[in-house]
């Protein structure tokens, strides 16, 4: 499957992404997992459509886990 078929499959699935970066990928924030960066930082894990990491994020734009 191509990145774009797991970015369709999520959004159908209900799951919206709550991130875009500026190159205009998509991303969600993983509400299942946690690491102790993510908790000491107070910030979110962001995944892609295919459930991998990308990356944290603290932004104001993103909703609370």
């Amino acid at each position: 499957m191509k990145n774009r078929d797991y970015t369709k499959k999520r959004i159908d699935e209900g799951q919206e992404p709550r991130y875009q970066t500026k190159r205009g990928k998509l991303l969600w924030i993983d509400t299942e997992h946690y690491d102790d960066y993510s908790s000491a930082n107070h910030c979110h894990i962001l995944t892609d459509a295919k459930n991998n990491f990308w990356g944290y994020s603290d932004s104001d734009q993103i909703e609370a886990i």
